[in-house]
């Protein structure tokens, strides 16, 4: 029998996603691949608290903003991700408790042929 510290709790996330942008579909299959890219990056780091995470597919002008808001960079990028919990140097101020969870919010720039 496993040791309790080998055996893997399983954690329920939530996942939303939106789309704002009319560039590129996003699929069913879109959707369950970046999940599973993120369920991977929590294993990874050993978070066994439920998480949320927002994930909006947007166009080039909506990017750019949004980087302009939160980074000062008045420019396009193609990915941009914010923890939506207290951090400080890099690390969660406090680690959620069974009431709360790990919050998340990424941003997808969808390039199209224009």
């Amino acid at each position: 029998m496993p040791s309790e510290s080998r055996v893997k709790k399983t954690v329920k996330n939530k996942f939303l996603f939106s789309n704002t942008q009319n560039k590129l579909p996003v699929g069913l299959s879109l959707r369950a691949l970046i999940k599973k890219c993120c369920v991977a990056v929590l294993n990874r780091f050993e978070i066994s608290y439920p998480c949320e995470i927002s994930i909006s597919f947007v166009d080039n002008a909506e990017i750019r903003e949004i980087n302009r808001e939160n980074r000062e960079i008045d420019r396009e990028t193609d990915v941009l991700s914010f923890p939506m919990n207290e951090m400080k140097d890099g690390k969660f101020l406090y680690e959620p408790d069974t009431d709360e969870k790990g919050r998340n919010k990424i941003w997808i720039r969808m390039k199209g042929n224009t």
